[in-house]
């Protein structure tokens, strides 16, 4: 874990929060010459990466309307069958492939998403927590949220072994920055010993602060 005066961070440089920029060379306190974000202030500063990108949660979503589709035509499919005098329900017919085709549109619309995730997000770290006096504040694109220690319910740190990797979770009363889903706010990474020394060093800041 690199140190800068008391300020400890995960790794290297920080990129920016708000929009990827690396930003490399630059002082903590510097706005960021992209996007003209603010720079970083805290005792401690953790960077990492995001659980779920927006990208994600878009393509979620289209994948679901999709599977609703689908659910529908299965169920139109029994009621387009020949009619008694053997006619065939065209009506019927044309709704069902009307719909399997917006559900192929959703579907497509949905792994073009995950694409695009890949190649633009999932290699620029994009959450950043700086632990001050009196709160952490959240960052993560236009999100800069600041949580008083005394409304953690909960900070959790999980290793993922396989992916080398560690999930963060921050959970408070009202439940701002923890998804119904109880999904990690964010996932650091660097080596073992570096994530593990980020997480000690987390864990004993909360705890000191909180009632």
């Amino acid at each position: 874990m690199a140190q800068f005066g008391n300020v400890a961070l995960t790794h290297g440089e920080l990129p920016c929060p708000s929009c990827g920029y690396q930003r490399k060379g630059l002082a903590l306190d510097h706005a960021c010459p992209e996007c003209g974000a603010r720079g970083f202030d805290g005792e401690l500063i953790v960077s990492g990466l995001s659980w779920v990108e927006p990208e994600s949660r878009r393509s979620r979503s289209l994948y679901q309307i999709a599977n609703a589709i689908v659910v529908i035509v299965l169920v139109l499919i029994p009621s387009c069958g020949p009619r008694p005098d053997g006619r065939v329900r065209t009506a019927g017919l044309a709704v069902a492939g009307m719909l399997a085709a917006i559900a192929l549109g959703f579907y497509i619309a949905g792994v073009l998403r995950r694409r695009r995730e890949r190649a633009t997000n999932l290699s620029l770290e994009r959450v950043a927590l700086e632990f001050r006096p009196d709160v952490v504040v959240v960052r993560q694109r236009e999100l800069d949220r600041e949580v008083p220690y005394r409304s953690i319910v909960r900070f959790d740190t999980k290793e993922d072994l396989p992916k080398r990797r560690t999930r963060v979770w921050l959970v408070t009363r009202d439940r701002l920055m923890h998804a119904a889903t109880d999904e990690p706010i964010m996932v650091i990474v660097g080596t073992l010993e570096e994530q593990r020394a980020t997480a000690t060093e987390m864990h004993a800041r909360i705890s000191s602060k909180r009632p």
